[in-house]
């Protein structure tokens, strides 16, 4: 993950003899496909947040797309999002069938404005599919009380938000189905896969059908109902594993570097750190901030080997999605505004150092 020598990446990840020596115990045992090693690693998610059900799948996108089809959306179904989230969680309903409807967000925090949501329900509305970013999480109780007034499903995009809480609750356990992401720049990962969590035994057999090919039977496999293959490979689930061994020290170095920016960057005037509510276990993987001048920060960090992330663009400016015609106030200052500062699980103090200084100078 280095770009030369001297510079700071943004995203400061090692792997080291923990994984390497579960990845070999994969190989060595033929666990190549799913077995065992991501059944006890399922088990070991249920267990952390103390639900029922956990599936593995190939990413969190999938995850998202298999729980949509879980519920039966599809064609005429509309399903509500925000507008500043990964273009995934709107990708996931577009693959549906389903009529992709934009939330504004709110303005302190980024997340989907409930106050918003209830405004744009309609007769063909199916789900709410709120996004927690960077550990933040939305409203769930406001959001959970609309649902259960309109007869909604609840879909919790917990894609950036692993461990974190609302309510001394973790995200993704008050909808129907969380659905997490375990890809490289998120606080576990497996390279390329995530998975989904749910209390409810219906969900959870209609997707593994979606996941599993929906095959039945031991010596020989009936196939009566659709399904496919989103199955996450054993060799790929050895590497959560790993993480899973030493999770509260990582989360405990993830809240250090938070914390460290915060005091460092905290006075800097012409920029914000994007707040993460961590006495209330909110959990950021990122440091987030928000600058008017955020271009011309981009390029002086750039100009100094600091390579930092410009924030992606809000869902409503994609032409497929047909939203380009409506206004969305809010999403622009997080869209124009944002940039993600050099983070990661093995980023050194001395680097965040010399990137708090260069802020400072700028």
């Amino acid at each position: 993950f280095t770009l030369m020598s001297e510079s700071i990446n943004w995203w400061n990840l090692k792997l080291g003899e923990r994984h390497r020596n579960y990845l070999n115990a994969a190989f060595d045992s033929k666990k190549l496909s799913y077995n065992s090693v991501g059944s006890s690693l399922e088990k070991k998610i249920s267990d952390l947040f103390k639900v029922k059900h956990c599936l593995l799948t190939t990413s969190g996108s999938t995850a998202l797309l298999v729980a949509l089809k879980s519920m039966s959306i599809g064609p005429g179904d509309e399903v509500i999002i925000p507008n500043r989230t990964f273009q995934a969680t709107a990708n996931a309903v577009y693959f549906t069938g389903a009529t992709v409807v934009i939330a504004d967000v709110n303005l302190h925090d980024g997340l989907i404005s409930a106050a918003h949501i209830e405004k744009l329900i309609t007769a063909k509305t199916k789900a709410i599919l709120p996004v927690h970013l960077n550990g933040r999480g939305c409203d769930m109780i406001m959001i959970s009380d609309v649902a259960k007034k309109y007869g909604l499903f609840v879909i919790e995009d917990t894609a950036q938000a692993f461990m974190s809480c609302f309510q001394n609750k973790f995200l993704g356990t008050f909808g129907d189905v969380g659905c997490f992401s375990l890809g490289v720049t998120k606080f576990m990962t497996t390279g390329q896969g995530g998975f989904l969590i749910t209390n409810s035994d219906e969900i959870y057999e209609t997707s593994k059908n979606y996941i599993f090919h929906a095959a039945s039977g031991d010596n020989v496999k009936q196939f009566s109902e659709f399904g496919f293959n989103f199955r996450l490979s054993d060799l790929l689930s050895s590497l959560a594993l790993a993480d899973m061994e030493n999770i509260e020290q990582k989360r405990q170095k993830y809240l250090e570097i938070y914390q460290l920016y915060a005091e460092k960057i905290g006075n800097c005037n012409s920029l914000s750190l994007i707040p993460s509510n961590i006495e209330s276990d909110e959990f950021p993987i990122w440091i987030e901030v928000l600058c008017e001048s955020r271009d011309k920060l981009f390029n002086y960090l750039k100009e100094n080997g600091i390579e930092s992330v410009k924030s992606y663009p809000s869902l409503h400016r994609s032409a497929y999605l047909k939203h380009q015609h409506l206004q969305f106030p809010n999403s622009k200052i997080f869209e124009e505004n944002g940039l993600i500062l050099p983070c990661g699980p093995d980023i050194t103090l001395e680097q965040i150092d010399v990137v708090a200084r260069k802020i400072c100078n700028f």
